[in-house]
């Protein structure tokens, strides 16, 4: 019988098989920026750790807006990959 059950059948149904390797690509680039990113925000909270005790106003507060800015680009690449995903994003 010719299931959808069968090897790969709801996945291949799902994404049209051929383009899965190079979502798969996709994704893995996504997953690298996105890890880059987190990596970057962690340093920046340090940071921030560290400018709390200087009581060094200043530089807390433009470290806080680099951090904000940076979760702010983390969502949009991701919604933009999303979006790409679903075959939005025009």
């Amino acid at each position: 019988g010719n299931t959808a059950a069968g090897p790969g059948g709801m996945r291949a149904m799902m994404h049209g098989g051929k383009d899965a390797p190079q979502m798969k690509e996709r994704m893995g680039k996504h997953l690298e920026a996105m890890k880059s990113t987190i990596r970057k925000l962690r340093d920046l909270e340090a940071k921030m750790e560290g400018l709390k005790a200087k009581d060094d106003a200043a530089a807390f507060r433009a470290a806080s807006l680099e951090h904000a800015k940076l979760l702010t680009d983390l969502q949009e690449s991701h919604l933009r990959h999303m979006e790409g995903m679903m075959g939005g994003g025009k």
